[in-house]
């Protein structure tokens, strides 16, 4: 899987998800700290990685809507520390099927994922 870490997002979560045969570059590595939400996006999508940051504003899917991005994942963990951050990835990789992440707005809170698909399942009958 093909990530990019948002500027809030440090060294040990790159090394974590590394050590999980991710494909891992950062906000920062790529001297693109600072940059606004709307000009960041684009630079993720062509290069086809899923954005991960604790920026809620991403959360927003009447803005960031899926399927017109590789993907984002917005994590929310209750207290901002590497290893809360860690712990809720590891939650995220042991649960989620890493295939739903494309295209779609991942929200991941310590009790409950949600996933804002680019395709919705229809309505069952």
């Amino acid at each position: 899987m093909k990530l990019k870490l948002d500027e809030n997002l440090g060294y040990a979560t790159k090394g974590f998800l590394l050590e999980r045969g991710c494909d891992v570059v950062m906000v920062r590595e790529q001297g693109l700290n600072g940059s606004l939400d709307e000009d960041l996006l684009p630079v993720v999508s062509r290069e086809e990685r899923i954005f991960v940051t604790l920026d809620r504003g991403f959360g927003n899917v009447h803005l960031y809507r899926p399927g017109e991005h590789a993907g984002i994942v917005v994590l929310r963990p209750p207290k901002q520390s590497s290893r809360r951050i860690i712990e809720m990835l590891a939650i995220l990789l042991r649960e989620v099927p890493l295939s739903s992440l494309d295209g779609a707005v991942t929200i991941v809170r310590p009790n409950r994922i949600r996933i804002f698909s680019p395709n919705p399942r229809p309505n069952a009958m």
